[in-house]
C-alpha cells in the first residue's frame, strides 16, 4: 500500500471512531435524561409552589415541618418537569437547538415556577423566626435546592440567549460549578438525615 493510500485510510478510520464517539455521547445524555424523566410528573400548571403569608412569627417545630412539607413537594415537582423538559430538548435536537413554541411555553413556565418558589422560601425563613436548632439546617436545604433548580429558573433568560445564537444551549438540568458546593454528598447526607428525624420525605433529594 502507498503512503497516501496509508493516510487517507488512516484519517478515515479516525474520523469514523471520532464521530461515533460524538453520537455514543449524545445517545448516553439523551438516555440520561430520559432515564430520569417520570411518566406522571405533575403538569406545570398543577404544581402547588410554597406559598405563606405569615411574618414576624416564632415558628414551632412542627409548624417549620409543615412549611418544610409544602416546599419540598414543590421542589419535588420541579425537579421532575426539569427531566422532562430536558428529555423533550435532547429529542428535539437538529443541530440549531430550535425549540418549539410548546416547549418555550412550558420552560418559561419552569423558570417562573422555580423562581418563585424559591424566592418566597427564602423569603420565609427570612421574615420569620426558624426554630433554633433547624437554622442551619433549614438554611442548608434553602440553599441546597436553589442550586439544584438554578439552571431551570434560569430558563427564560437561556431562551433569549438561544433567540440571539442558535449556537447556544438550554439547559435545565445541570448544577453551575460555582454551587457544587451545596448538592455534593456530604449535603445530600446531611439534609436526609434531618429529613428523616423529622418524617419528612427525602425523595426530593435523590433525584
Amino acid at each position: 500500500m502507498k503512503l497516501k493510500q496509508f493516510i487517507s485510510v488512516a484519517l478515515v478510520l479516525v474520523l469514523t471512531v471520532v464521530l461515533s464517539a460524538c453520537g455514543q455521547n449524545q445517545d448516553e445524555q439523551q438516555s440520561h435524561n430520559g432515564k430520569y424523566a417520570p411518566k406522571n410528573a405533575t403538569p406545570l400548571s398543577k404544581i402547588q409552589i410554597f406559598k405563606s403569608d405569615e411574618k414576624n412569627k416564632k415558628l414551632t417545630e412542627k409548624e417549620m415541618d409543615a412549611h418544610l412539607k409544602a416546599y419540598l413537594k414543590a421542589n419535588n415537582d420541579i425537579i421532575d418537569n426539569k427531566y422532562v423538559l430536558q428529555h423533550r430538548l435532547d429529542d428535539q435536537y437538529d443541530g440549531n437547538q430550535k425549540v418549539s413554541k410548546k416547549l418555550d411555553s412550558d420552560l418559561r413556565d419552569l423558570a417562573n415556577i422555580a423562581t418563585k418558589n424559591q424566592m418566597n422560601f427564602d423569603s420565609f425563613i427570612k421574615d420569620n423566626e426558624v426554630p433554633a436548632k433547624e437554622k442551619e439546617d433549614i438554611t442548608r436545604i434553602s440553599k441546597y435546592f436553589k442550586a439544584v433548580n438554578h439552571k431551570a429558573a434560569q430558563a427564560d433568560q437561556q431562551l433569549e440567549a438561544l433567540s440571539y445564537s442558535p449556537n447556544n444551549t438550554v439547559n435545565v438540568v445541570d448544577v453551575p460549578t460555582n454551587y457544587a458546593g451545596d448538592v455534593n454528598h456530604k449535603q445530600q447526607k446531611k439534609i436526609k438525615a434531618f429529613l428523616k428525624t423529622h418524617h419528612l420525605d427525602t425523595k426530593p433529594i435523590d433525584k
